[in-house]
């Protein structure tokens, strides 16, 4: 079962990118940003990438992010900016819904891709 870790607040925002990820083929973990409790869960889970939602308490949640970032996971950011939190080694800025994989072993979607 291929799991990812939610950090953002409760709310519309959160339940919008866990069906989001949910498409993409993973079970979803979702977390309030605090320290602790993401570490916590982090160990628990073991979560194969760790999506990192901005919109709310940025300063929160770039807290949590360096946190697991010493453990070795694999960060996508949504909603940040260079300002806030540059790309670099286990971090992507996610711009594009395709800049978060799909889950190993997820079928591909049933709708072909636009015409160019």
């Amino acid at each position: 079962m291929p799991i990812a870790m939610l950090i953002t607040p409760p709310g519309d925002a959160r339940d919008a990118v866990g069906l989001f990820l949910a498409g993409r083929g993973w079970t979803v973990v979702p977390v309030a940003p605090e320290v602790d409790r993401v570490h916590e869960l982090f160990a628990a889970a073991c979560p194969a990438i760790v999506v990192a939602d901005y919109r709310g308490d940025a300063a929160a949640v770039t807290d949590c992010i360096h946190v697991l970032l010493a453990r070795g996971a694999r960060i996508y950011a949504l909603n940040t900016n260079e300002g806030l939190l540059a790309e670099g080694p286990g971090i992507t800025v996610a711009r594009e819904a395709n800049d978060i994989p799909r889950a190993p072993g997820a079928p591909a979607s049933p709708h072909p891709p636009a015409a160019p």
